[in-house]
């Protein structure tokens, strides 16, 4: 087992406007940031990026350093995903279930790859809990999806879905990104 490389507790500010200093790398064709004070700073075996900084802005680079490691292209049968998922997602029984869920969907993982988020909304936040909206591109325009964060195990873990919750719910097709940061490497 990996041990966590922790990072002092940053500002609890929520971000309301870009965060600058981030560096942009492609995983699974997403540009995601890094930045020495947010994390990563580790990079397991399998691309996993990890250890991030304990406060809303390091888990909002969790958030999309996780969303890009789901989404490896050309993974229909989840081999690659499920793995991801254990490891990123609070333990549990809506974990387990979540993943067996996925295991018996139609496409459980994923076919294409590159999930680009375009911004950010942080809705609320405590020490370790950043509840938040992520905006990506959708059929040429914009949606958006609810995700909770909690810091468990000495790093950001996404909050897994209630029984018959879809990841991410509620989905809201969005006409333009007002009011959320803008964020973006590509």
């Amino acid at each position: 087992m990996h041990r966590n490389t922790i990072l002092l507790t940053g500002s609890q500010t929520i971000p309301s406007t870009p965060i600058h200093g981030a560096q942009w790398s492609l995983v699974n064709q997403a540009a995601v940031p890094g930045a020495e004070a947010y994390g990563p700073q580790v990079t397991d075996p399998d691309g996993l990026r990890r250890c991030f900084a304990h406060s809303p802005v390091g888990a909002v680079f969790a958030f999309n350093n996780f969303i890009a490691a789901m989404s490896a292209p050309d993974d229909p049968t989840g081999a690659k995903t499920f793995p991801v998922l254990q490891r990123i997602m609070t333990a549990g029984e809506n974990r387990d279930r979540y993943i067996e869920w996925l295991k018996t969907a139609d496409d459980p993982g994923s076919s294409g790859g590159g999930v680009q988020l375009v911004g950010f909304k942080v809705l609320d936040a405590t020490t370790d809990r950043v509840t938040m909206l992520v905006a990506g591109e959708a059929g040429g325009g914009f949606a958006s999806s609810t995700w909770t964060l909690v810091w468990q195990t000495d790093d950001w873990k996404v909050v897994a879905p209630q029984p018959g919750e879809k990841a991410g719910d509620p989905y809201t097709t969005l006409q333009d990104l007002t009011g959320f940061v803008p964020w973006r490497g590509a």
